[in-house]
């Protein structure tokens, strides 16, 4: 079998998702996935560790996790690295992997692996921790993302540009966070 140029460049595309989109199955995967484990977890934790000082303790922590979180993911200085982080990796648009029944599967799987990670989270937090309202602080992060889609959503309109991410399936939780940015022309863009 011969492979023509068409063959050799969609096998070298990235399996690259829409920025926003996987922000929202993300966040919907970890609060989904977190809160199931706490359904589970929360009645078997130490009663100590949900009294007094302890629980004081643990509602600071969650509170100060989740605002250092929000405030990196909203503040103005933020948004404005990003915004050059985008406009600075324009890839080909012929390049873009087109299969967008497999990107859908992409974003599915993406949100149960962020599921799952929610739920280790509250695992760890419960049972090895004694921090079991500290377990609702990554799932709380990741619901934030939710809500940052919608200003990438609009920012994105406002510059006429989709924003891409590779699949955090295809990179990994512990990668997701360094691989590239991608932007492409609005009219290049998938139907979300």
């Amino acid at each position: 079998m011969t492979m023509t140029m068409a063959d050799i460049e969609t096998a070298r595309a990235p399996h690259l998702v829409p920025l926003a989109s996987q922000a929202r199955y993300s966040g919907a995967g970890a609060a989904v996935g977190g809160a199931l484990a706490l359904a589970v977890l929360l009645p078997t934790a130490d009663p100590g560790d949900l009294r007094g000082s302890s629980l004081a303790g643990q509602l600071a922590v969650t509170a100060a996790v989740v605002l250092l979180w929000a405030y990196q993911q909203f503040g103005r200085r933020s948004r404005v690295r990003t915004a050059g982080e985008y406009a600075a990796a324009l890839p080909a648009p012929g390049t873009l992997w087109q299969d967008t029944a497999a990107r859908s599967s992409d974003l599915r799987h993406g949100g149960v692996v962020m599921g799952l990670v929610a739920a280790a989270w509250a695992l760890v937090c419960t049972q090895l921790g004694h921090l079991p309202l500290a377990g609702a602080a990554f799932p709380l992060m990741m619901l934030l993302g939710v809500v940052q889609s919608r200003q990438t959503v609009r920012w994105e309109r406002a510059h006429g540009v989709v924003l891409w991410k590779p699949a955090l399936t295809r990179v990994g939780p512990g990668a997701y966070g360094r691989s590239p940015h991608y932007a492409t022309p609005a009219e290049v863009g998938p139907q979300r």
